[in-house]
């Protein structure tokens, strides 16, 4: 059973070595992209994110079926963020190329918003 345990942790580590600097770095361009207001919402949505997918990851230690409450509440947003964030960070890395040669270009950097710059606060696009 030791093993098992152990076995289970190291993936669940290597699960979130590949989610959190997705998830991290989205998190931080979606603050820059929204509206003031937003940002305390977006703020405890990423934590319990955090929390969820640590719970569910903790919580499959042990194989039993889970309340319908603890799947909609924790399972479902857990895997959610993991899985978000892991996707994010995928797609960061992929607009790399894209980046260095629009920057070699001197294109504006209003695209730096959507093509993952974590340097960039841009204003919002203001309506015409």
């Amino acid at each position: 059973m030791g093993r098992r345990g152990r076995v289970y942790g190291i993936f669940a580590a290597v699960i979130l070595a590949i989610a959190l600097p997705g998830a991290v770095l989205m998190h931080e361009r979606y603050l820059a992209l929204a509206p003031d207001w937003l940002t305390p919402i977006l703020a405890v949505a990423f934590l319990w994110g955090l929390v969820a997918a640590a719970l569910h990851l903790g919580s499959l230690v042990t194989a039993r079926l889970r309340s319908p409450a603890f799947r909609y509440g924790v399972s479902i947003p857990g895997m959610v963020f993991v899985a978000a964030g892991a996707l994010s960070g995928v797609w960061l890395l992929a607009l790399v190329p894209l980046r260095l040669v629009l920057d070699s270009l001197g294109v504006d950097a209003g695209w730096r918003r959507f093509a993952g710059s974590t340097s960039c606060r841009s204003p919002s696009p203001s309506p015409r």
